[in-house]
């Protein structure tokens, strides 16, 4: 599992909160309660039954 951190401070927390929305009510991320903040990981199981192949492309394409 990779880290994500949205930390530019130049992005309101209001546009990293509506980012996370917009991914959770899509089925890209999973949004579980831990301790007193919150574990996002991607929902790869789904998205590859869904769309195979399609991680390992954006994964392995070059930046």
């Amino acid at each position: 599992m990779a880290q994500c951190h949205l930390s530019d401070p130049s992005m309101p927390k209001s546009t990293k909160s509506h980012l996370m929305k917009v991914l959770r009510e899509a089925g890209i991320i999973r949004n579980q309660a831990l301790g007193r903040g919150r574990l996002l990981t991607l929902r790869r199981e789904d998205l590859d039954a869904r769309f195979p192949g399609l991680i390992d492309s954006v994964l392995k394409s070059p930046a």
